[in-house]
């Protein structure tokens, strides 16, 4: 099933990281007044993180309760949205001190729920089984009166709204056979929001790689690419459809949630468990672009105790190579079988933890003389950012 081979992949964690980014009160200076909030698909949790001046994420904390493998989040009132894995969504009340409190789920017939948008007291659900629930938002936060909206989509993954439209991306509308490399010839459906909820007049925008966020600023949609590890900037015509699409931005990988705040971008990278932050400048382009710290402390390629370690996802291997010998390298005899997709590595106490897309972690005991990796054993699995809001 598609969702499940691109869950392998990892969406931060901003997630498994999701990033979602909400506007709250900051005590010291040197921070926003606002925080950001992003769900962590492989841990289970939502993490509250301070904004520094510069727009680079700090301080980061799990908040509320009850999420399973948490895809998006979406900010409404005093209330936060949370979609999780196991067709459901948690819905949090917001406190004065920006944690989230009193989590229980809500909604009714929601069937692989992804992404989460809300409009004119309506949210906006979209559904991997070709459709979008759109449920009635009450005064005690809860969701009621679901209903099954618009047409023409192809296993919808995340959705947004601007202006009265919703936006939705298709992951279905081509899947060659040699994926994953020509993988993701995909679409992102514009349709026109009425004042009951109801979506009419939808059309597709072309030219995506697996479109997994949308966000708007100031007459432009910023989408993500998680495929080819780029953002790209489209003009919102009045229509609602969207050209003139562009690569902006840079040190993006795989790409999930996108957050747009304050004059800023921000995007998670699915594979680093980090979010990158960027300025939007006059002309809409994303500059100055910064790196958030880790999630979880995993890097695709680490140097520890004289030796460089990379993660080699199609081979499933781990590479070694000897710090101060030119391009000298070899592989760790438990590189084969051991390691499945493997994406990020971490390092303590002459321990290695490989995380692999398929949502485990292998610890390894390190042979100090050589740096080969051996004696393998599976762990609990970790973090993944994948979807981020502000508000």
């Amino acid at each position: 099933m598609m969702k499940n081979m691109l869950l392998m992949f990892l969406f931060v964690v901003f997630m498994g990281m999701s990033l979602n980014l909400s506007a709250h009160i900051a005590n010291k200076e040197e921070y926003k007044k606002y925080s950001a909030y992003i769900t962590n698909y492989l841990k289970n949790t939502v993490e509250l993180c301070k904004v520094k001046k510069d727009g680079v994420f700090a301080h980061c904390e799990s908040t509320g309760s009850g999420f399973q493998m948490p895809y998006a989040i979406a900010l409404h009132n005093n209330y936060a949205y949370i979609t999780n894995d196991n067709n459901s969504v948690t819905v949090c009340h917001i406190e004065q001190n920006a944690k989230l409190t009193r989590c229980v789920s809500t909604g009714t017939d929601l069937i692989s729920p992804f992404g989460i948008a809300i409009y004119n007291n309506y949210a906006f659900i979209s559904s991997y089984h070709n459709s979008v629930r759109v449920c009635r938002i009450f005064v005690d936060g809860s969701l009621k009166e679901c209903r099954t909206e618009g047409s023409g989509f192809k296993n919808p993954f995340s959705i947004a709204q601007n202006n009265g439209y919703a936006y939705i991306s298709n992951y279905n509308d081509t899947v060659p056979n040699n994926y994953p490399i020509s993988f993701g010839k995909n679409s992102i459906s514009s349709c026109k929001i009425s004042p009951r909820g109801h979506l009419t007049d939808c059309q597709k925008n072309s030219g995506f790689r697996l479109p997994n966020g949308i966000a708007f600023s100031k007459g432009y949609a910023y989408v993500t690419n998680f495929l080819i590890n780029e953002v790209r900037k489209c003009k919102v015509n009045l229509n609602g459809t969207l050209s003139g699409c562009a690569s902006t931005g840079e040190g993006f990988h795989h790409p999930n949630g996108i957050a747009v705040h304050d004059g800023f971008a921000f995007v998670s990278n699915y594979y680093k468990n980090t979010v990158r932050s960027c300025k939007i400048a006059d002309n809409a382009e994303l500059v100055d672009c910064k790196t958030s710290e880790s999630m979880n402390g995993f890097r695709n390629e680490v140097q520890y105790n004289g030796f460089k370690y990379t993660v080699n996802y199609y081979e499933n291997t781990v590479d070694i190579f000897e710090i101060g010998k030119d391009n000298l390298s070899h592989k760790s005899k438990e590189s084969v079988g051991g390691f499945q997709g493997p994406i990020g590595i971490a390092f303590y106490k002459d321990n290695a933890y490989v995380i692999n897309n398929n949502n485990t972690i292998r610890s390894c005991k390190i042979r100090l003389e050589d740096g080969y990796l051996s004696a393998c054993t599976l762990r609990p699995r970790e973090n993944r950012t994948m979807g981020i809001a502000l508000n």
